[in-house]
This record gives structure tokens, sequence and C-alpha cells, in this order.
């Protein structure tokens, strides 16, 4: 996977400022990432370093609105410079 810093797909921002942004996959899951040093993960969510906070059950909200209810959300990839990716499949 290519992560773009140019994407005009922006998720939004962490409350470091640090930059997030989504691409959809063709099966229609999402894929966020951005640059985050640290990450917590476990069954049904995914934490970026600064945010979001993605749960199972909760809406996937980006800067523009509601994008789907989160059904699942797992780790994906680790990128250049500090980028980390979750796969989240929406309801």
């Amino acid at each position: 996977m290519k992560f773009d810093k140019n994407n005009d797909n922006i998720f939004g921002k962490s409350r470091y400022g640090d930059m997030r942004y989504y691409t959809t996959e063709s099966d229609g899951s999402i894929i966020v990432y951005g640059k985050s040093d640290y990450v917590r993960q476990g069954e049904g969510m995914f934490d970026f370093e600064g945010g979001p906070f993605i749960n199972a059950g909760d809406p996937l909200l980006s800067d523009k609105g509601k994008m789907g209810t989160v059904k699942d959300v797992v780790y994906f990839d680790e990128g250049p410079d500090g980028f980390t990716a979750c796969k989240v499949t929406l309801k």
C-alpha cells in the first residue's frame, strides 16, 4: 500500500496536529493511516497516538461526517516515516 501525504481524502488530525488520511478499498473497507509512533490495538479496536480511537460498534467519523458504523478494525500495515494504518470494515 502506498501512504500518500498528498491524499485528498483527509480523515482528520490527531490532537498533536498529525494528519490522518483514508482510502477506500475495492471490497468497501476503509484504510485509515497517518504518522503514529505508538498505537494500541486489541479485538475490535485500534488507537492511533493522538487519535482517532476506532472501536467496533462506534460510528466512524471523519472531518466529512459519519462514514458508517464500525463492524471491525484491525492493524493493517506500517509504512515509512512512522506511518501506521488500520483496516476498518463497516456494517
